[in-house]
């Protein structure tokens, strides 16, 4: 009985703070998968479930944005939409569409891309300027395909494709000449970058 008794407050004092820490060392390692991604050929050699989560935990940092409170709630539905869709799939639901379309009416066209289209990229948001119509008929337009990680020969001479309509409207300087003399991506532009890249800026 002595034995017991030992044996279960070693449970109690070791084991289950042991895992606990375990837990919160994993929770606070989480966002290293964002730091790791440098470039979008990185974010595109990921699965489809390490995109998607990668996606979550970037819209999380979001609530710390100058967004107004209508924003903020659509944004953690929209996260909420992720965190529903199957382990190892990343795709556009119903659900999800439907915030994003409500988000995008509400939110200023370069405000929208720069949340949601570059994830290796600094979110800057200006709160001014139209809606971007652009993004509403992709989502619209949206068909679910199979899982899109699969991108392109490494061995083509042609450059790929690294955009989609936001080409001309994320170069503020005015030094991207946008082309299409590029080879099509099926994915890595657009809504969380799930859509194919038709346009190239170099």
């Amino acid at each position: 009985m002595k034995n017991l008794s030992y044996l279960l407050m070693f449970v109690i004092f070791v084991v289950i703070p042991s895992s606990c820490s375990r837990q919160k060392i994993e929770d606070e390692n989480a966002p290293s998968v964002l730091e790791k991604i440098k470039s979008k050929d990185q974010y595109l050699a990921l699965s489809p479930e390490d995109q998607k989560q990668a996606w979550i935990l970037k819209m999380k940092s979001y609530q710390n944005l100058n967004l107004s409170s209508s924003q903020k709630s659509l944004i953690t539905k929209m996260i909420f939409d992720l965190q529903n869709i199957e382990i190892g799939l990343f795709y556009i639901s119903e659900s999800l569409k439907k915030h994003a379309i409500s988000l995008t009416k509400i939110t200023p066209e370069m405000d929208f891309i720069s949340l949601f289209t570059n994830i290796e990229e600094d979110v800057d948001i200006v709160n001014s300027g139209g809606i971007c119509q652009a993004c509403i008929t992709d989502l619209e337009n949206y068909v679910k395909t199979k899982p899109q990680n699969e991108n392109n020969d490494a061995n083509s001479k042609v450059k790929n494709c690294n955009c989609r309509w936001t080409c001309d409207l994320l170069d503020l300087e005015g030094f991207c000449q946008s082309t299409t003399n590029c080879k099509v991506t099926r994915s890595g532009c657009g809504f969380l970058e799930l859509y194919e890249c038709t346009g190239g800026c170099y």
